[in-house]
């Protein structure tokens, strides 16, 4: 087994992941592992749910073991459970998109398997006073944002699109699964992000690997849910009331199948005893450049930053917002 380290989170794999050797670890150590082992054709199973994109189908079948395959056109098919483990069904060596599938998708999935965690479709970023969560569809401009805050305010990015959410001595907390944001190749160029790794599957789309301690769980301390106002105008930032927090949260959950009423009764505890005490609100982001700068310091207040800090997101990012049109996630993936 090759042991790979994203952040908090071990990947044991059977097989070498191609495009990834710099995660390469010997230790065992982390809050959370998923094991990776190669396996031959993919068992048949029963269609549960399929979703067609720009690249083709995703689909979740159920098997007779009760396993779910997931399915992607163009790549190698993936078998989750039991538990935080995966059937990794390549044929021959594994292609850079079919590892960065595994890393981006099925890991995420795998993890959220585990008890007492829940897999939160959101980029992270990590202020002076602690995390915040930005959640929202595919195209709501989280990795523009979480990118901008890392590059222009100088916060920690703690994660791309996968925030793990656990509680850790008695207070909500995240930790990490991904030391890397995916940025269509204008918002990396916007942002100065540098040379990044390419996406084949996405062709203008690359990895960049962020730096920074994301070894152990940080406090969460909001959870902000990115949406496109109906008309063109400024970002705009609404509290929502706790039961509307946990709603948010519940509803942009990672889940592969639906869940059973015990199941259900279980996510629902945890959700409360998380979600309780973590202000959450809605963020009207309009996809343009001139929305950037006012959305960081949106960000930055509601997040209880001192002044200086909302002082540098301002004009550090009115400024970068002026180079270009701020958009990766306005592209779906």
């Amino acid at each position: 087994m090759v042991r790979y380290r994203f952040g908090a989170v071990t990947v044991h794999s059977g097989l070498p992941l191609p495009g990834y050797a710099r995660y390469r670890t010997r230790s065992s150590d982390g809050h959370g592992t998923v094991t990776v082992r190669p396996a031959g054709p993919p068992p048949s199973g029963t269609p549960l749910w399929q979703f067609r994109g720009a690249r083709g189908a995703l689909g979740v079948s159920v098997t007779a073991e009760g396993r779910h395959l997931v399915t992607a056109d163009g790549l190698a098919p993936c078998t989750v459970g039991p538990g935080p483990t995966v059937a990794w069904h390549v044929a021959a060596a594994p292609s850079v998109d079919d590892a960065d599938f595994l890393l981006s998708t099925i890991v995420p999935w795998a993890l959220g398997r585990q008890l007492d965690v829940a897999v939160l479709h959101a980029a992270t970023v990590v202020g002076p006073a602690g995390a915040v969560l930005l959640c929202g569809r595919s195209g709501a401009g989280k990795s523009t944002l979480s990118a901008a805050l890392h590059r222009q305010v100088g916060w920690r990015l703690f994660g791309d699109d996968s925030a793990v959410l656990c509680v850790d001595a008695g207070r909500p907390a995240v930790y990490s699964c991904s030391r890397e944001v995916r940025l269509w190749a204008d918002a990396g160029e916007l942002l100065q992000m540098g040379a990044g790794v390419p996406l084949p599957r996405y062709q203008t789309k690359h990895r960049y690997a962020v730096d920074g301690a994301a070894g152990d769980p940080v406090p969460v301390v909001a959870v902000v849910r990115l949406t496109e106002p109906a008309s063109a105008g400024r970002p705009a930032l609404t509290r929502l009331s706790g039961p509307e927090g946990i709603v948010l949260i519940r509803d942009g959950l990672k889940r592969l199948a639906p869940l059973s009423p015990a199941e259900l009764a279980r996510e629902f505890e945890f959700l409360i005893r998380w979600g309780a005490g973590v202000p959450a609100a809605a963020l009207q982001y309009p996809h343009s450049s001139d929305a950037l700068a006012p959305a960081m310091r949106l960000i930055v207040d509601l997040a209880g930053s001192p002044a200086g800090h909302r002082r540098d997101a301002t004009r550090q990012a009115r400024s970068a917002a002026g180079r270009a049109t701020a958009s990766d996630d306005k592209r779906t993936a």
